[in-house]
């Protein structure tokens, strides 16, 4: 696997080892990006009309992490495949 492709760890969840470009983040997730504050050293990128379309399937991974940092998240939870940032990958240091 290149650099620049993200690791997949679980379902839909993407780990990349540097910090991905927009166009790859939008790629991953399938549209738009939000920007996910999870920790002071971790962020998660999702596709921010994910919970709108049913043509994603759900995450049940990503929706745990959201919920863990606090973040309300719809029973639909969010859907489609995301990319958790660490370390050199975070978009914000």
């Amino acid at each position: 696997m290149r650099d620049t492709e993200p690791s997949r760890d679980r379902a839909g969840v993407f780990r990349p080892s540097k910090r991905p470009t927009l166009d790859q983040a939008q790629a991953c997730v399938g549209g738009y990006v939000q920007l996910l504050y999870l920790t002071e050293n971790k962020q998660m990128l999702i596709n921010e009309e994910g919970s709108e379309n049913a043509a994603l399937l759900p995450n049940p991974v990503a929706t745990e992490l959201a919920r863990s940092s606090g973040y309300l998240v719809s029973r639909a939870g969010i859907r489609g495949n995301v990319m958790v940032l660490e370390g050199a990958a975070q978009w914000i240091d």
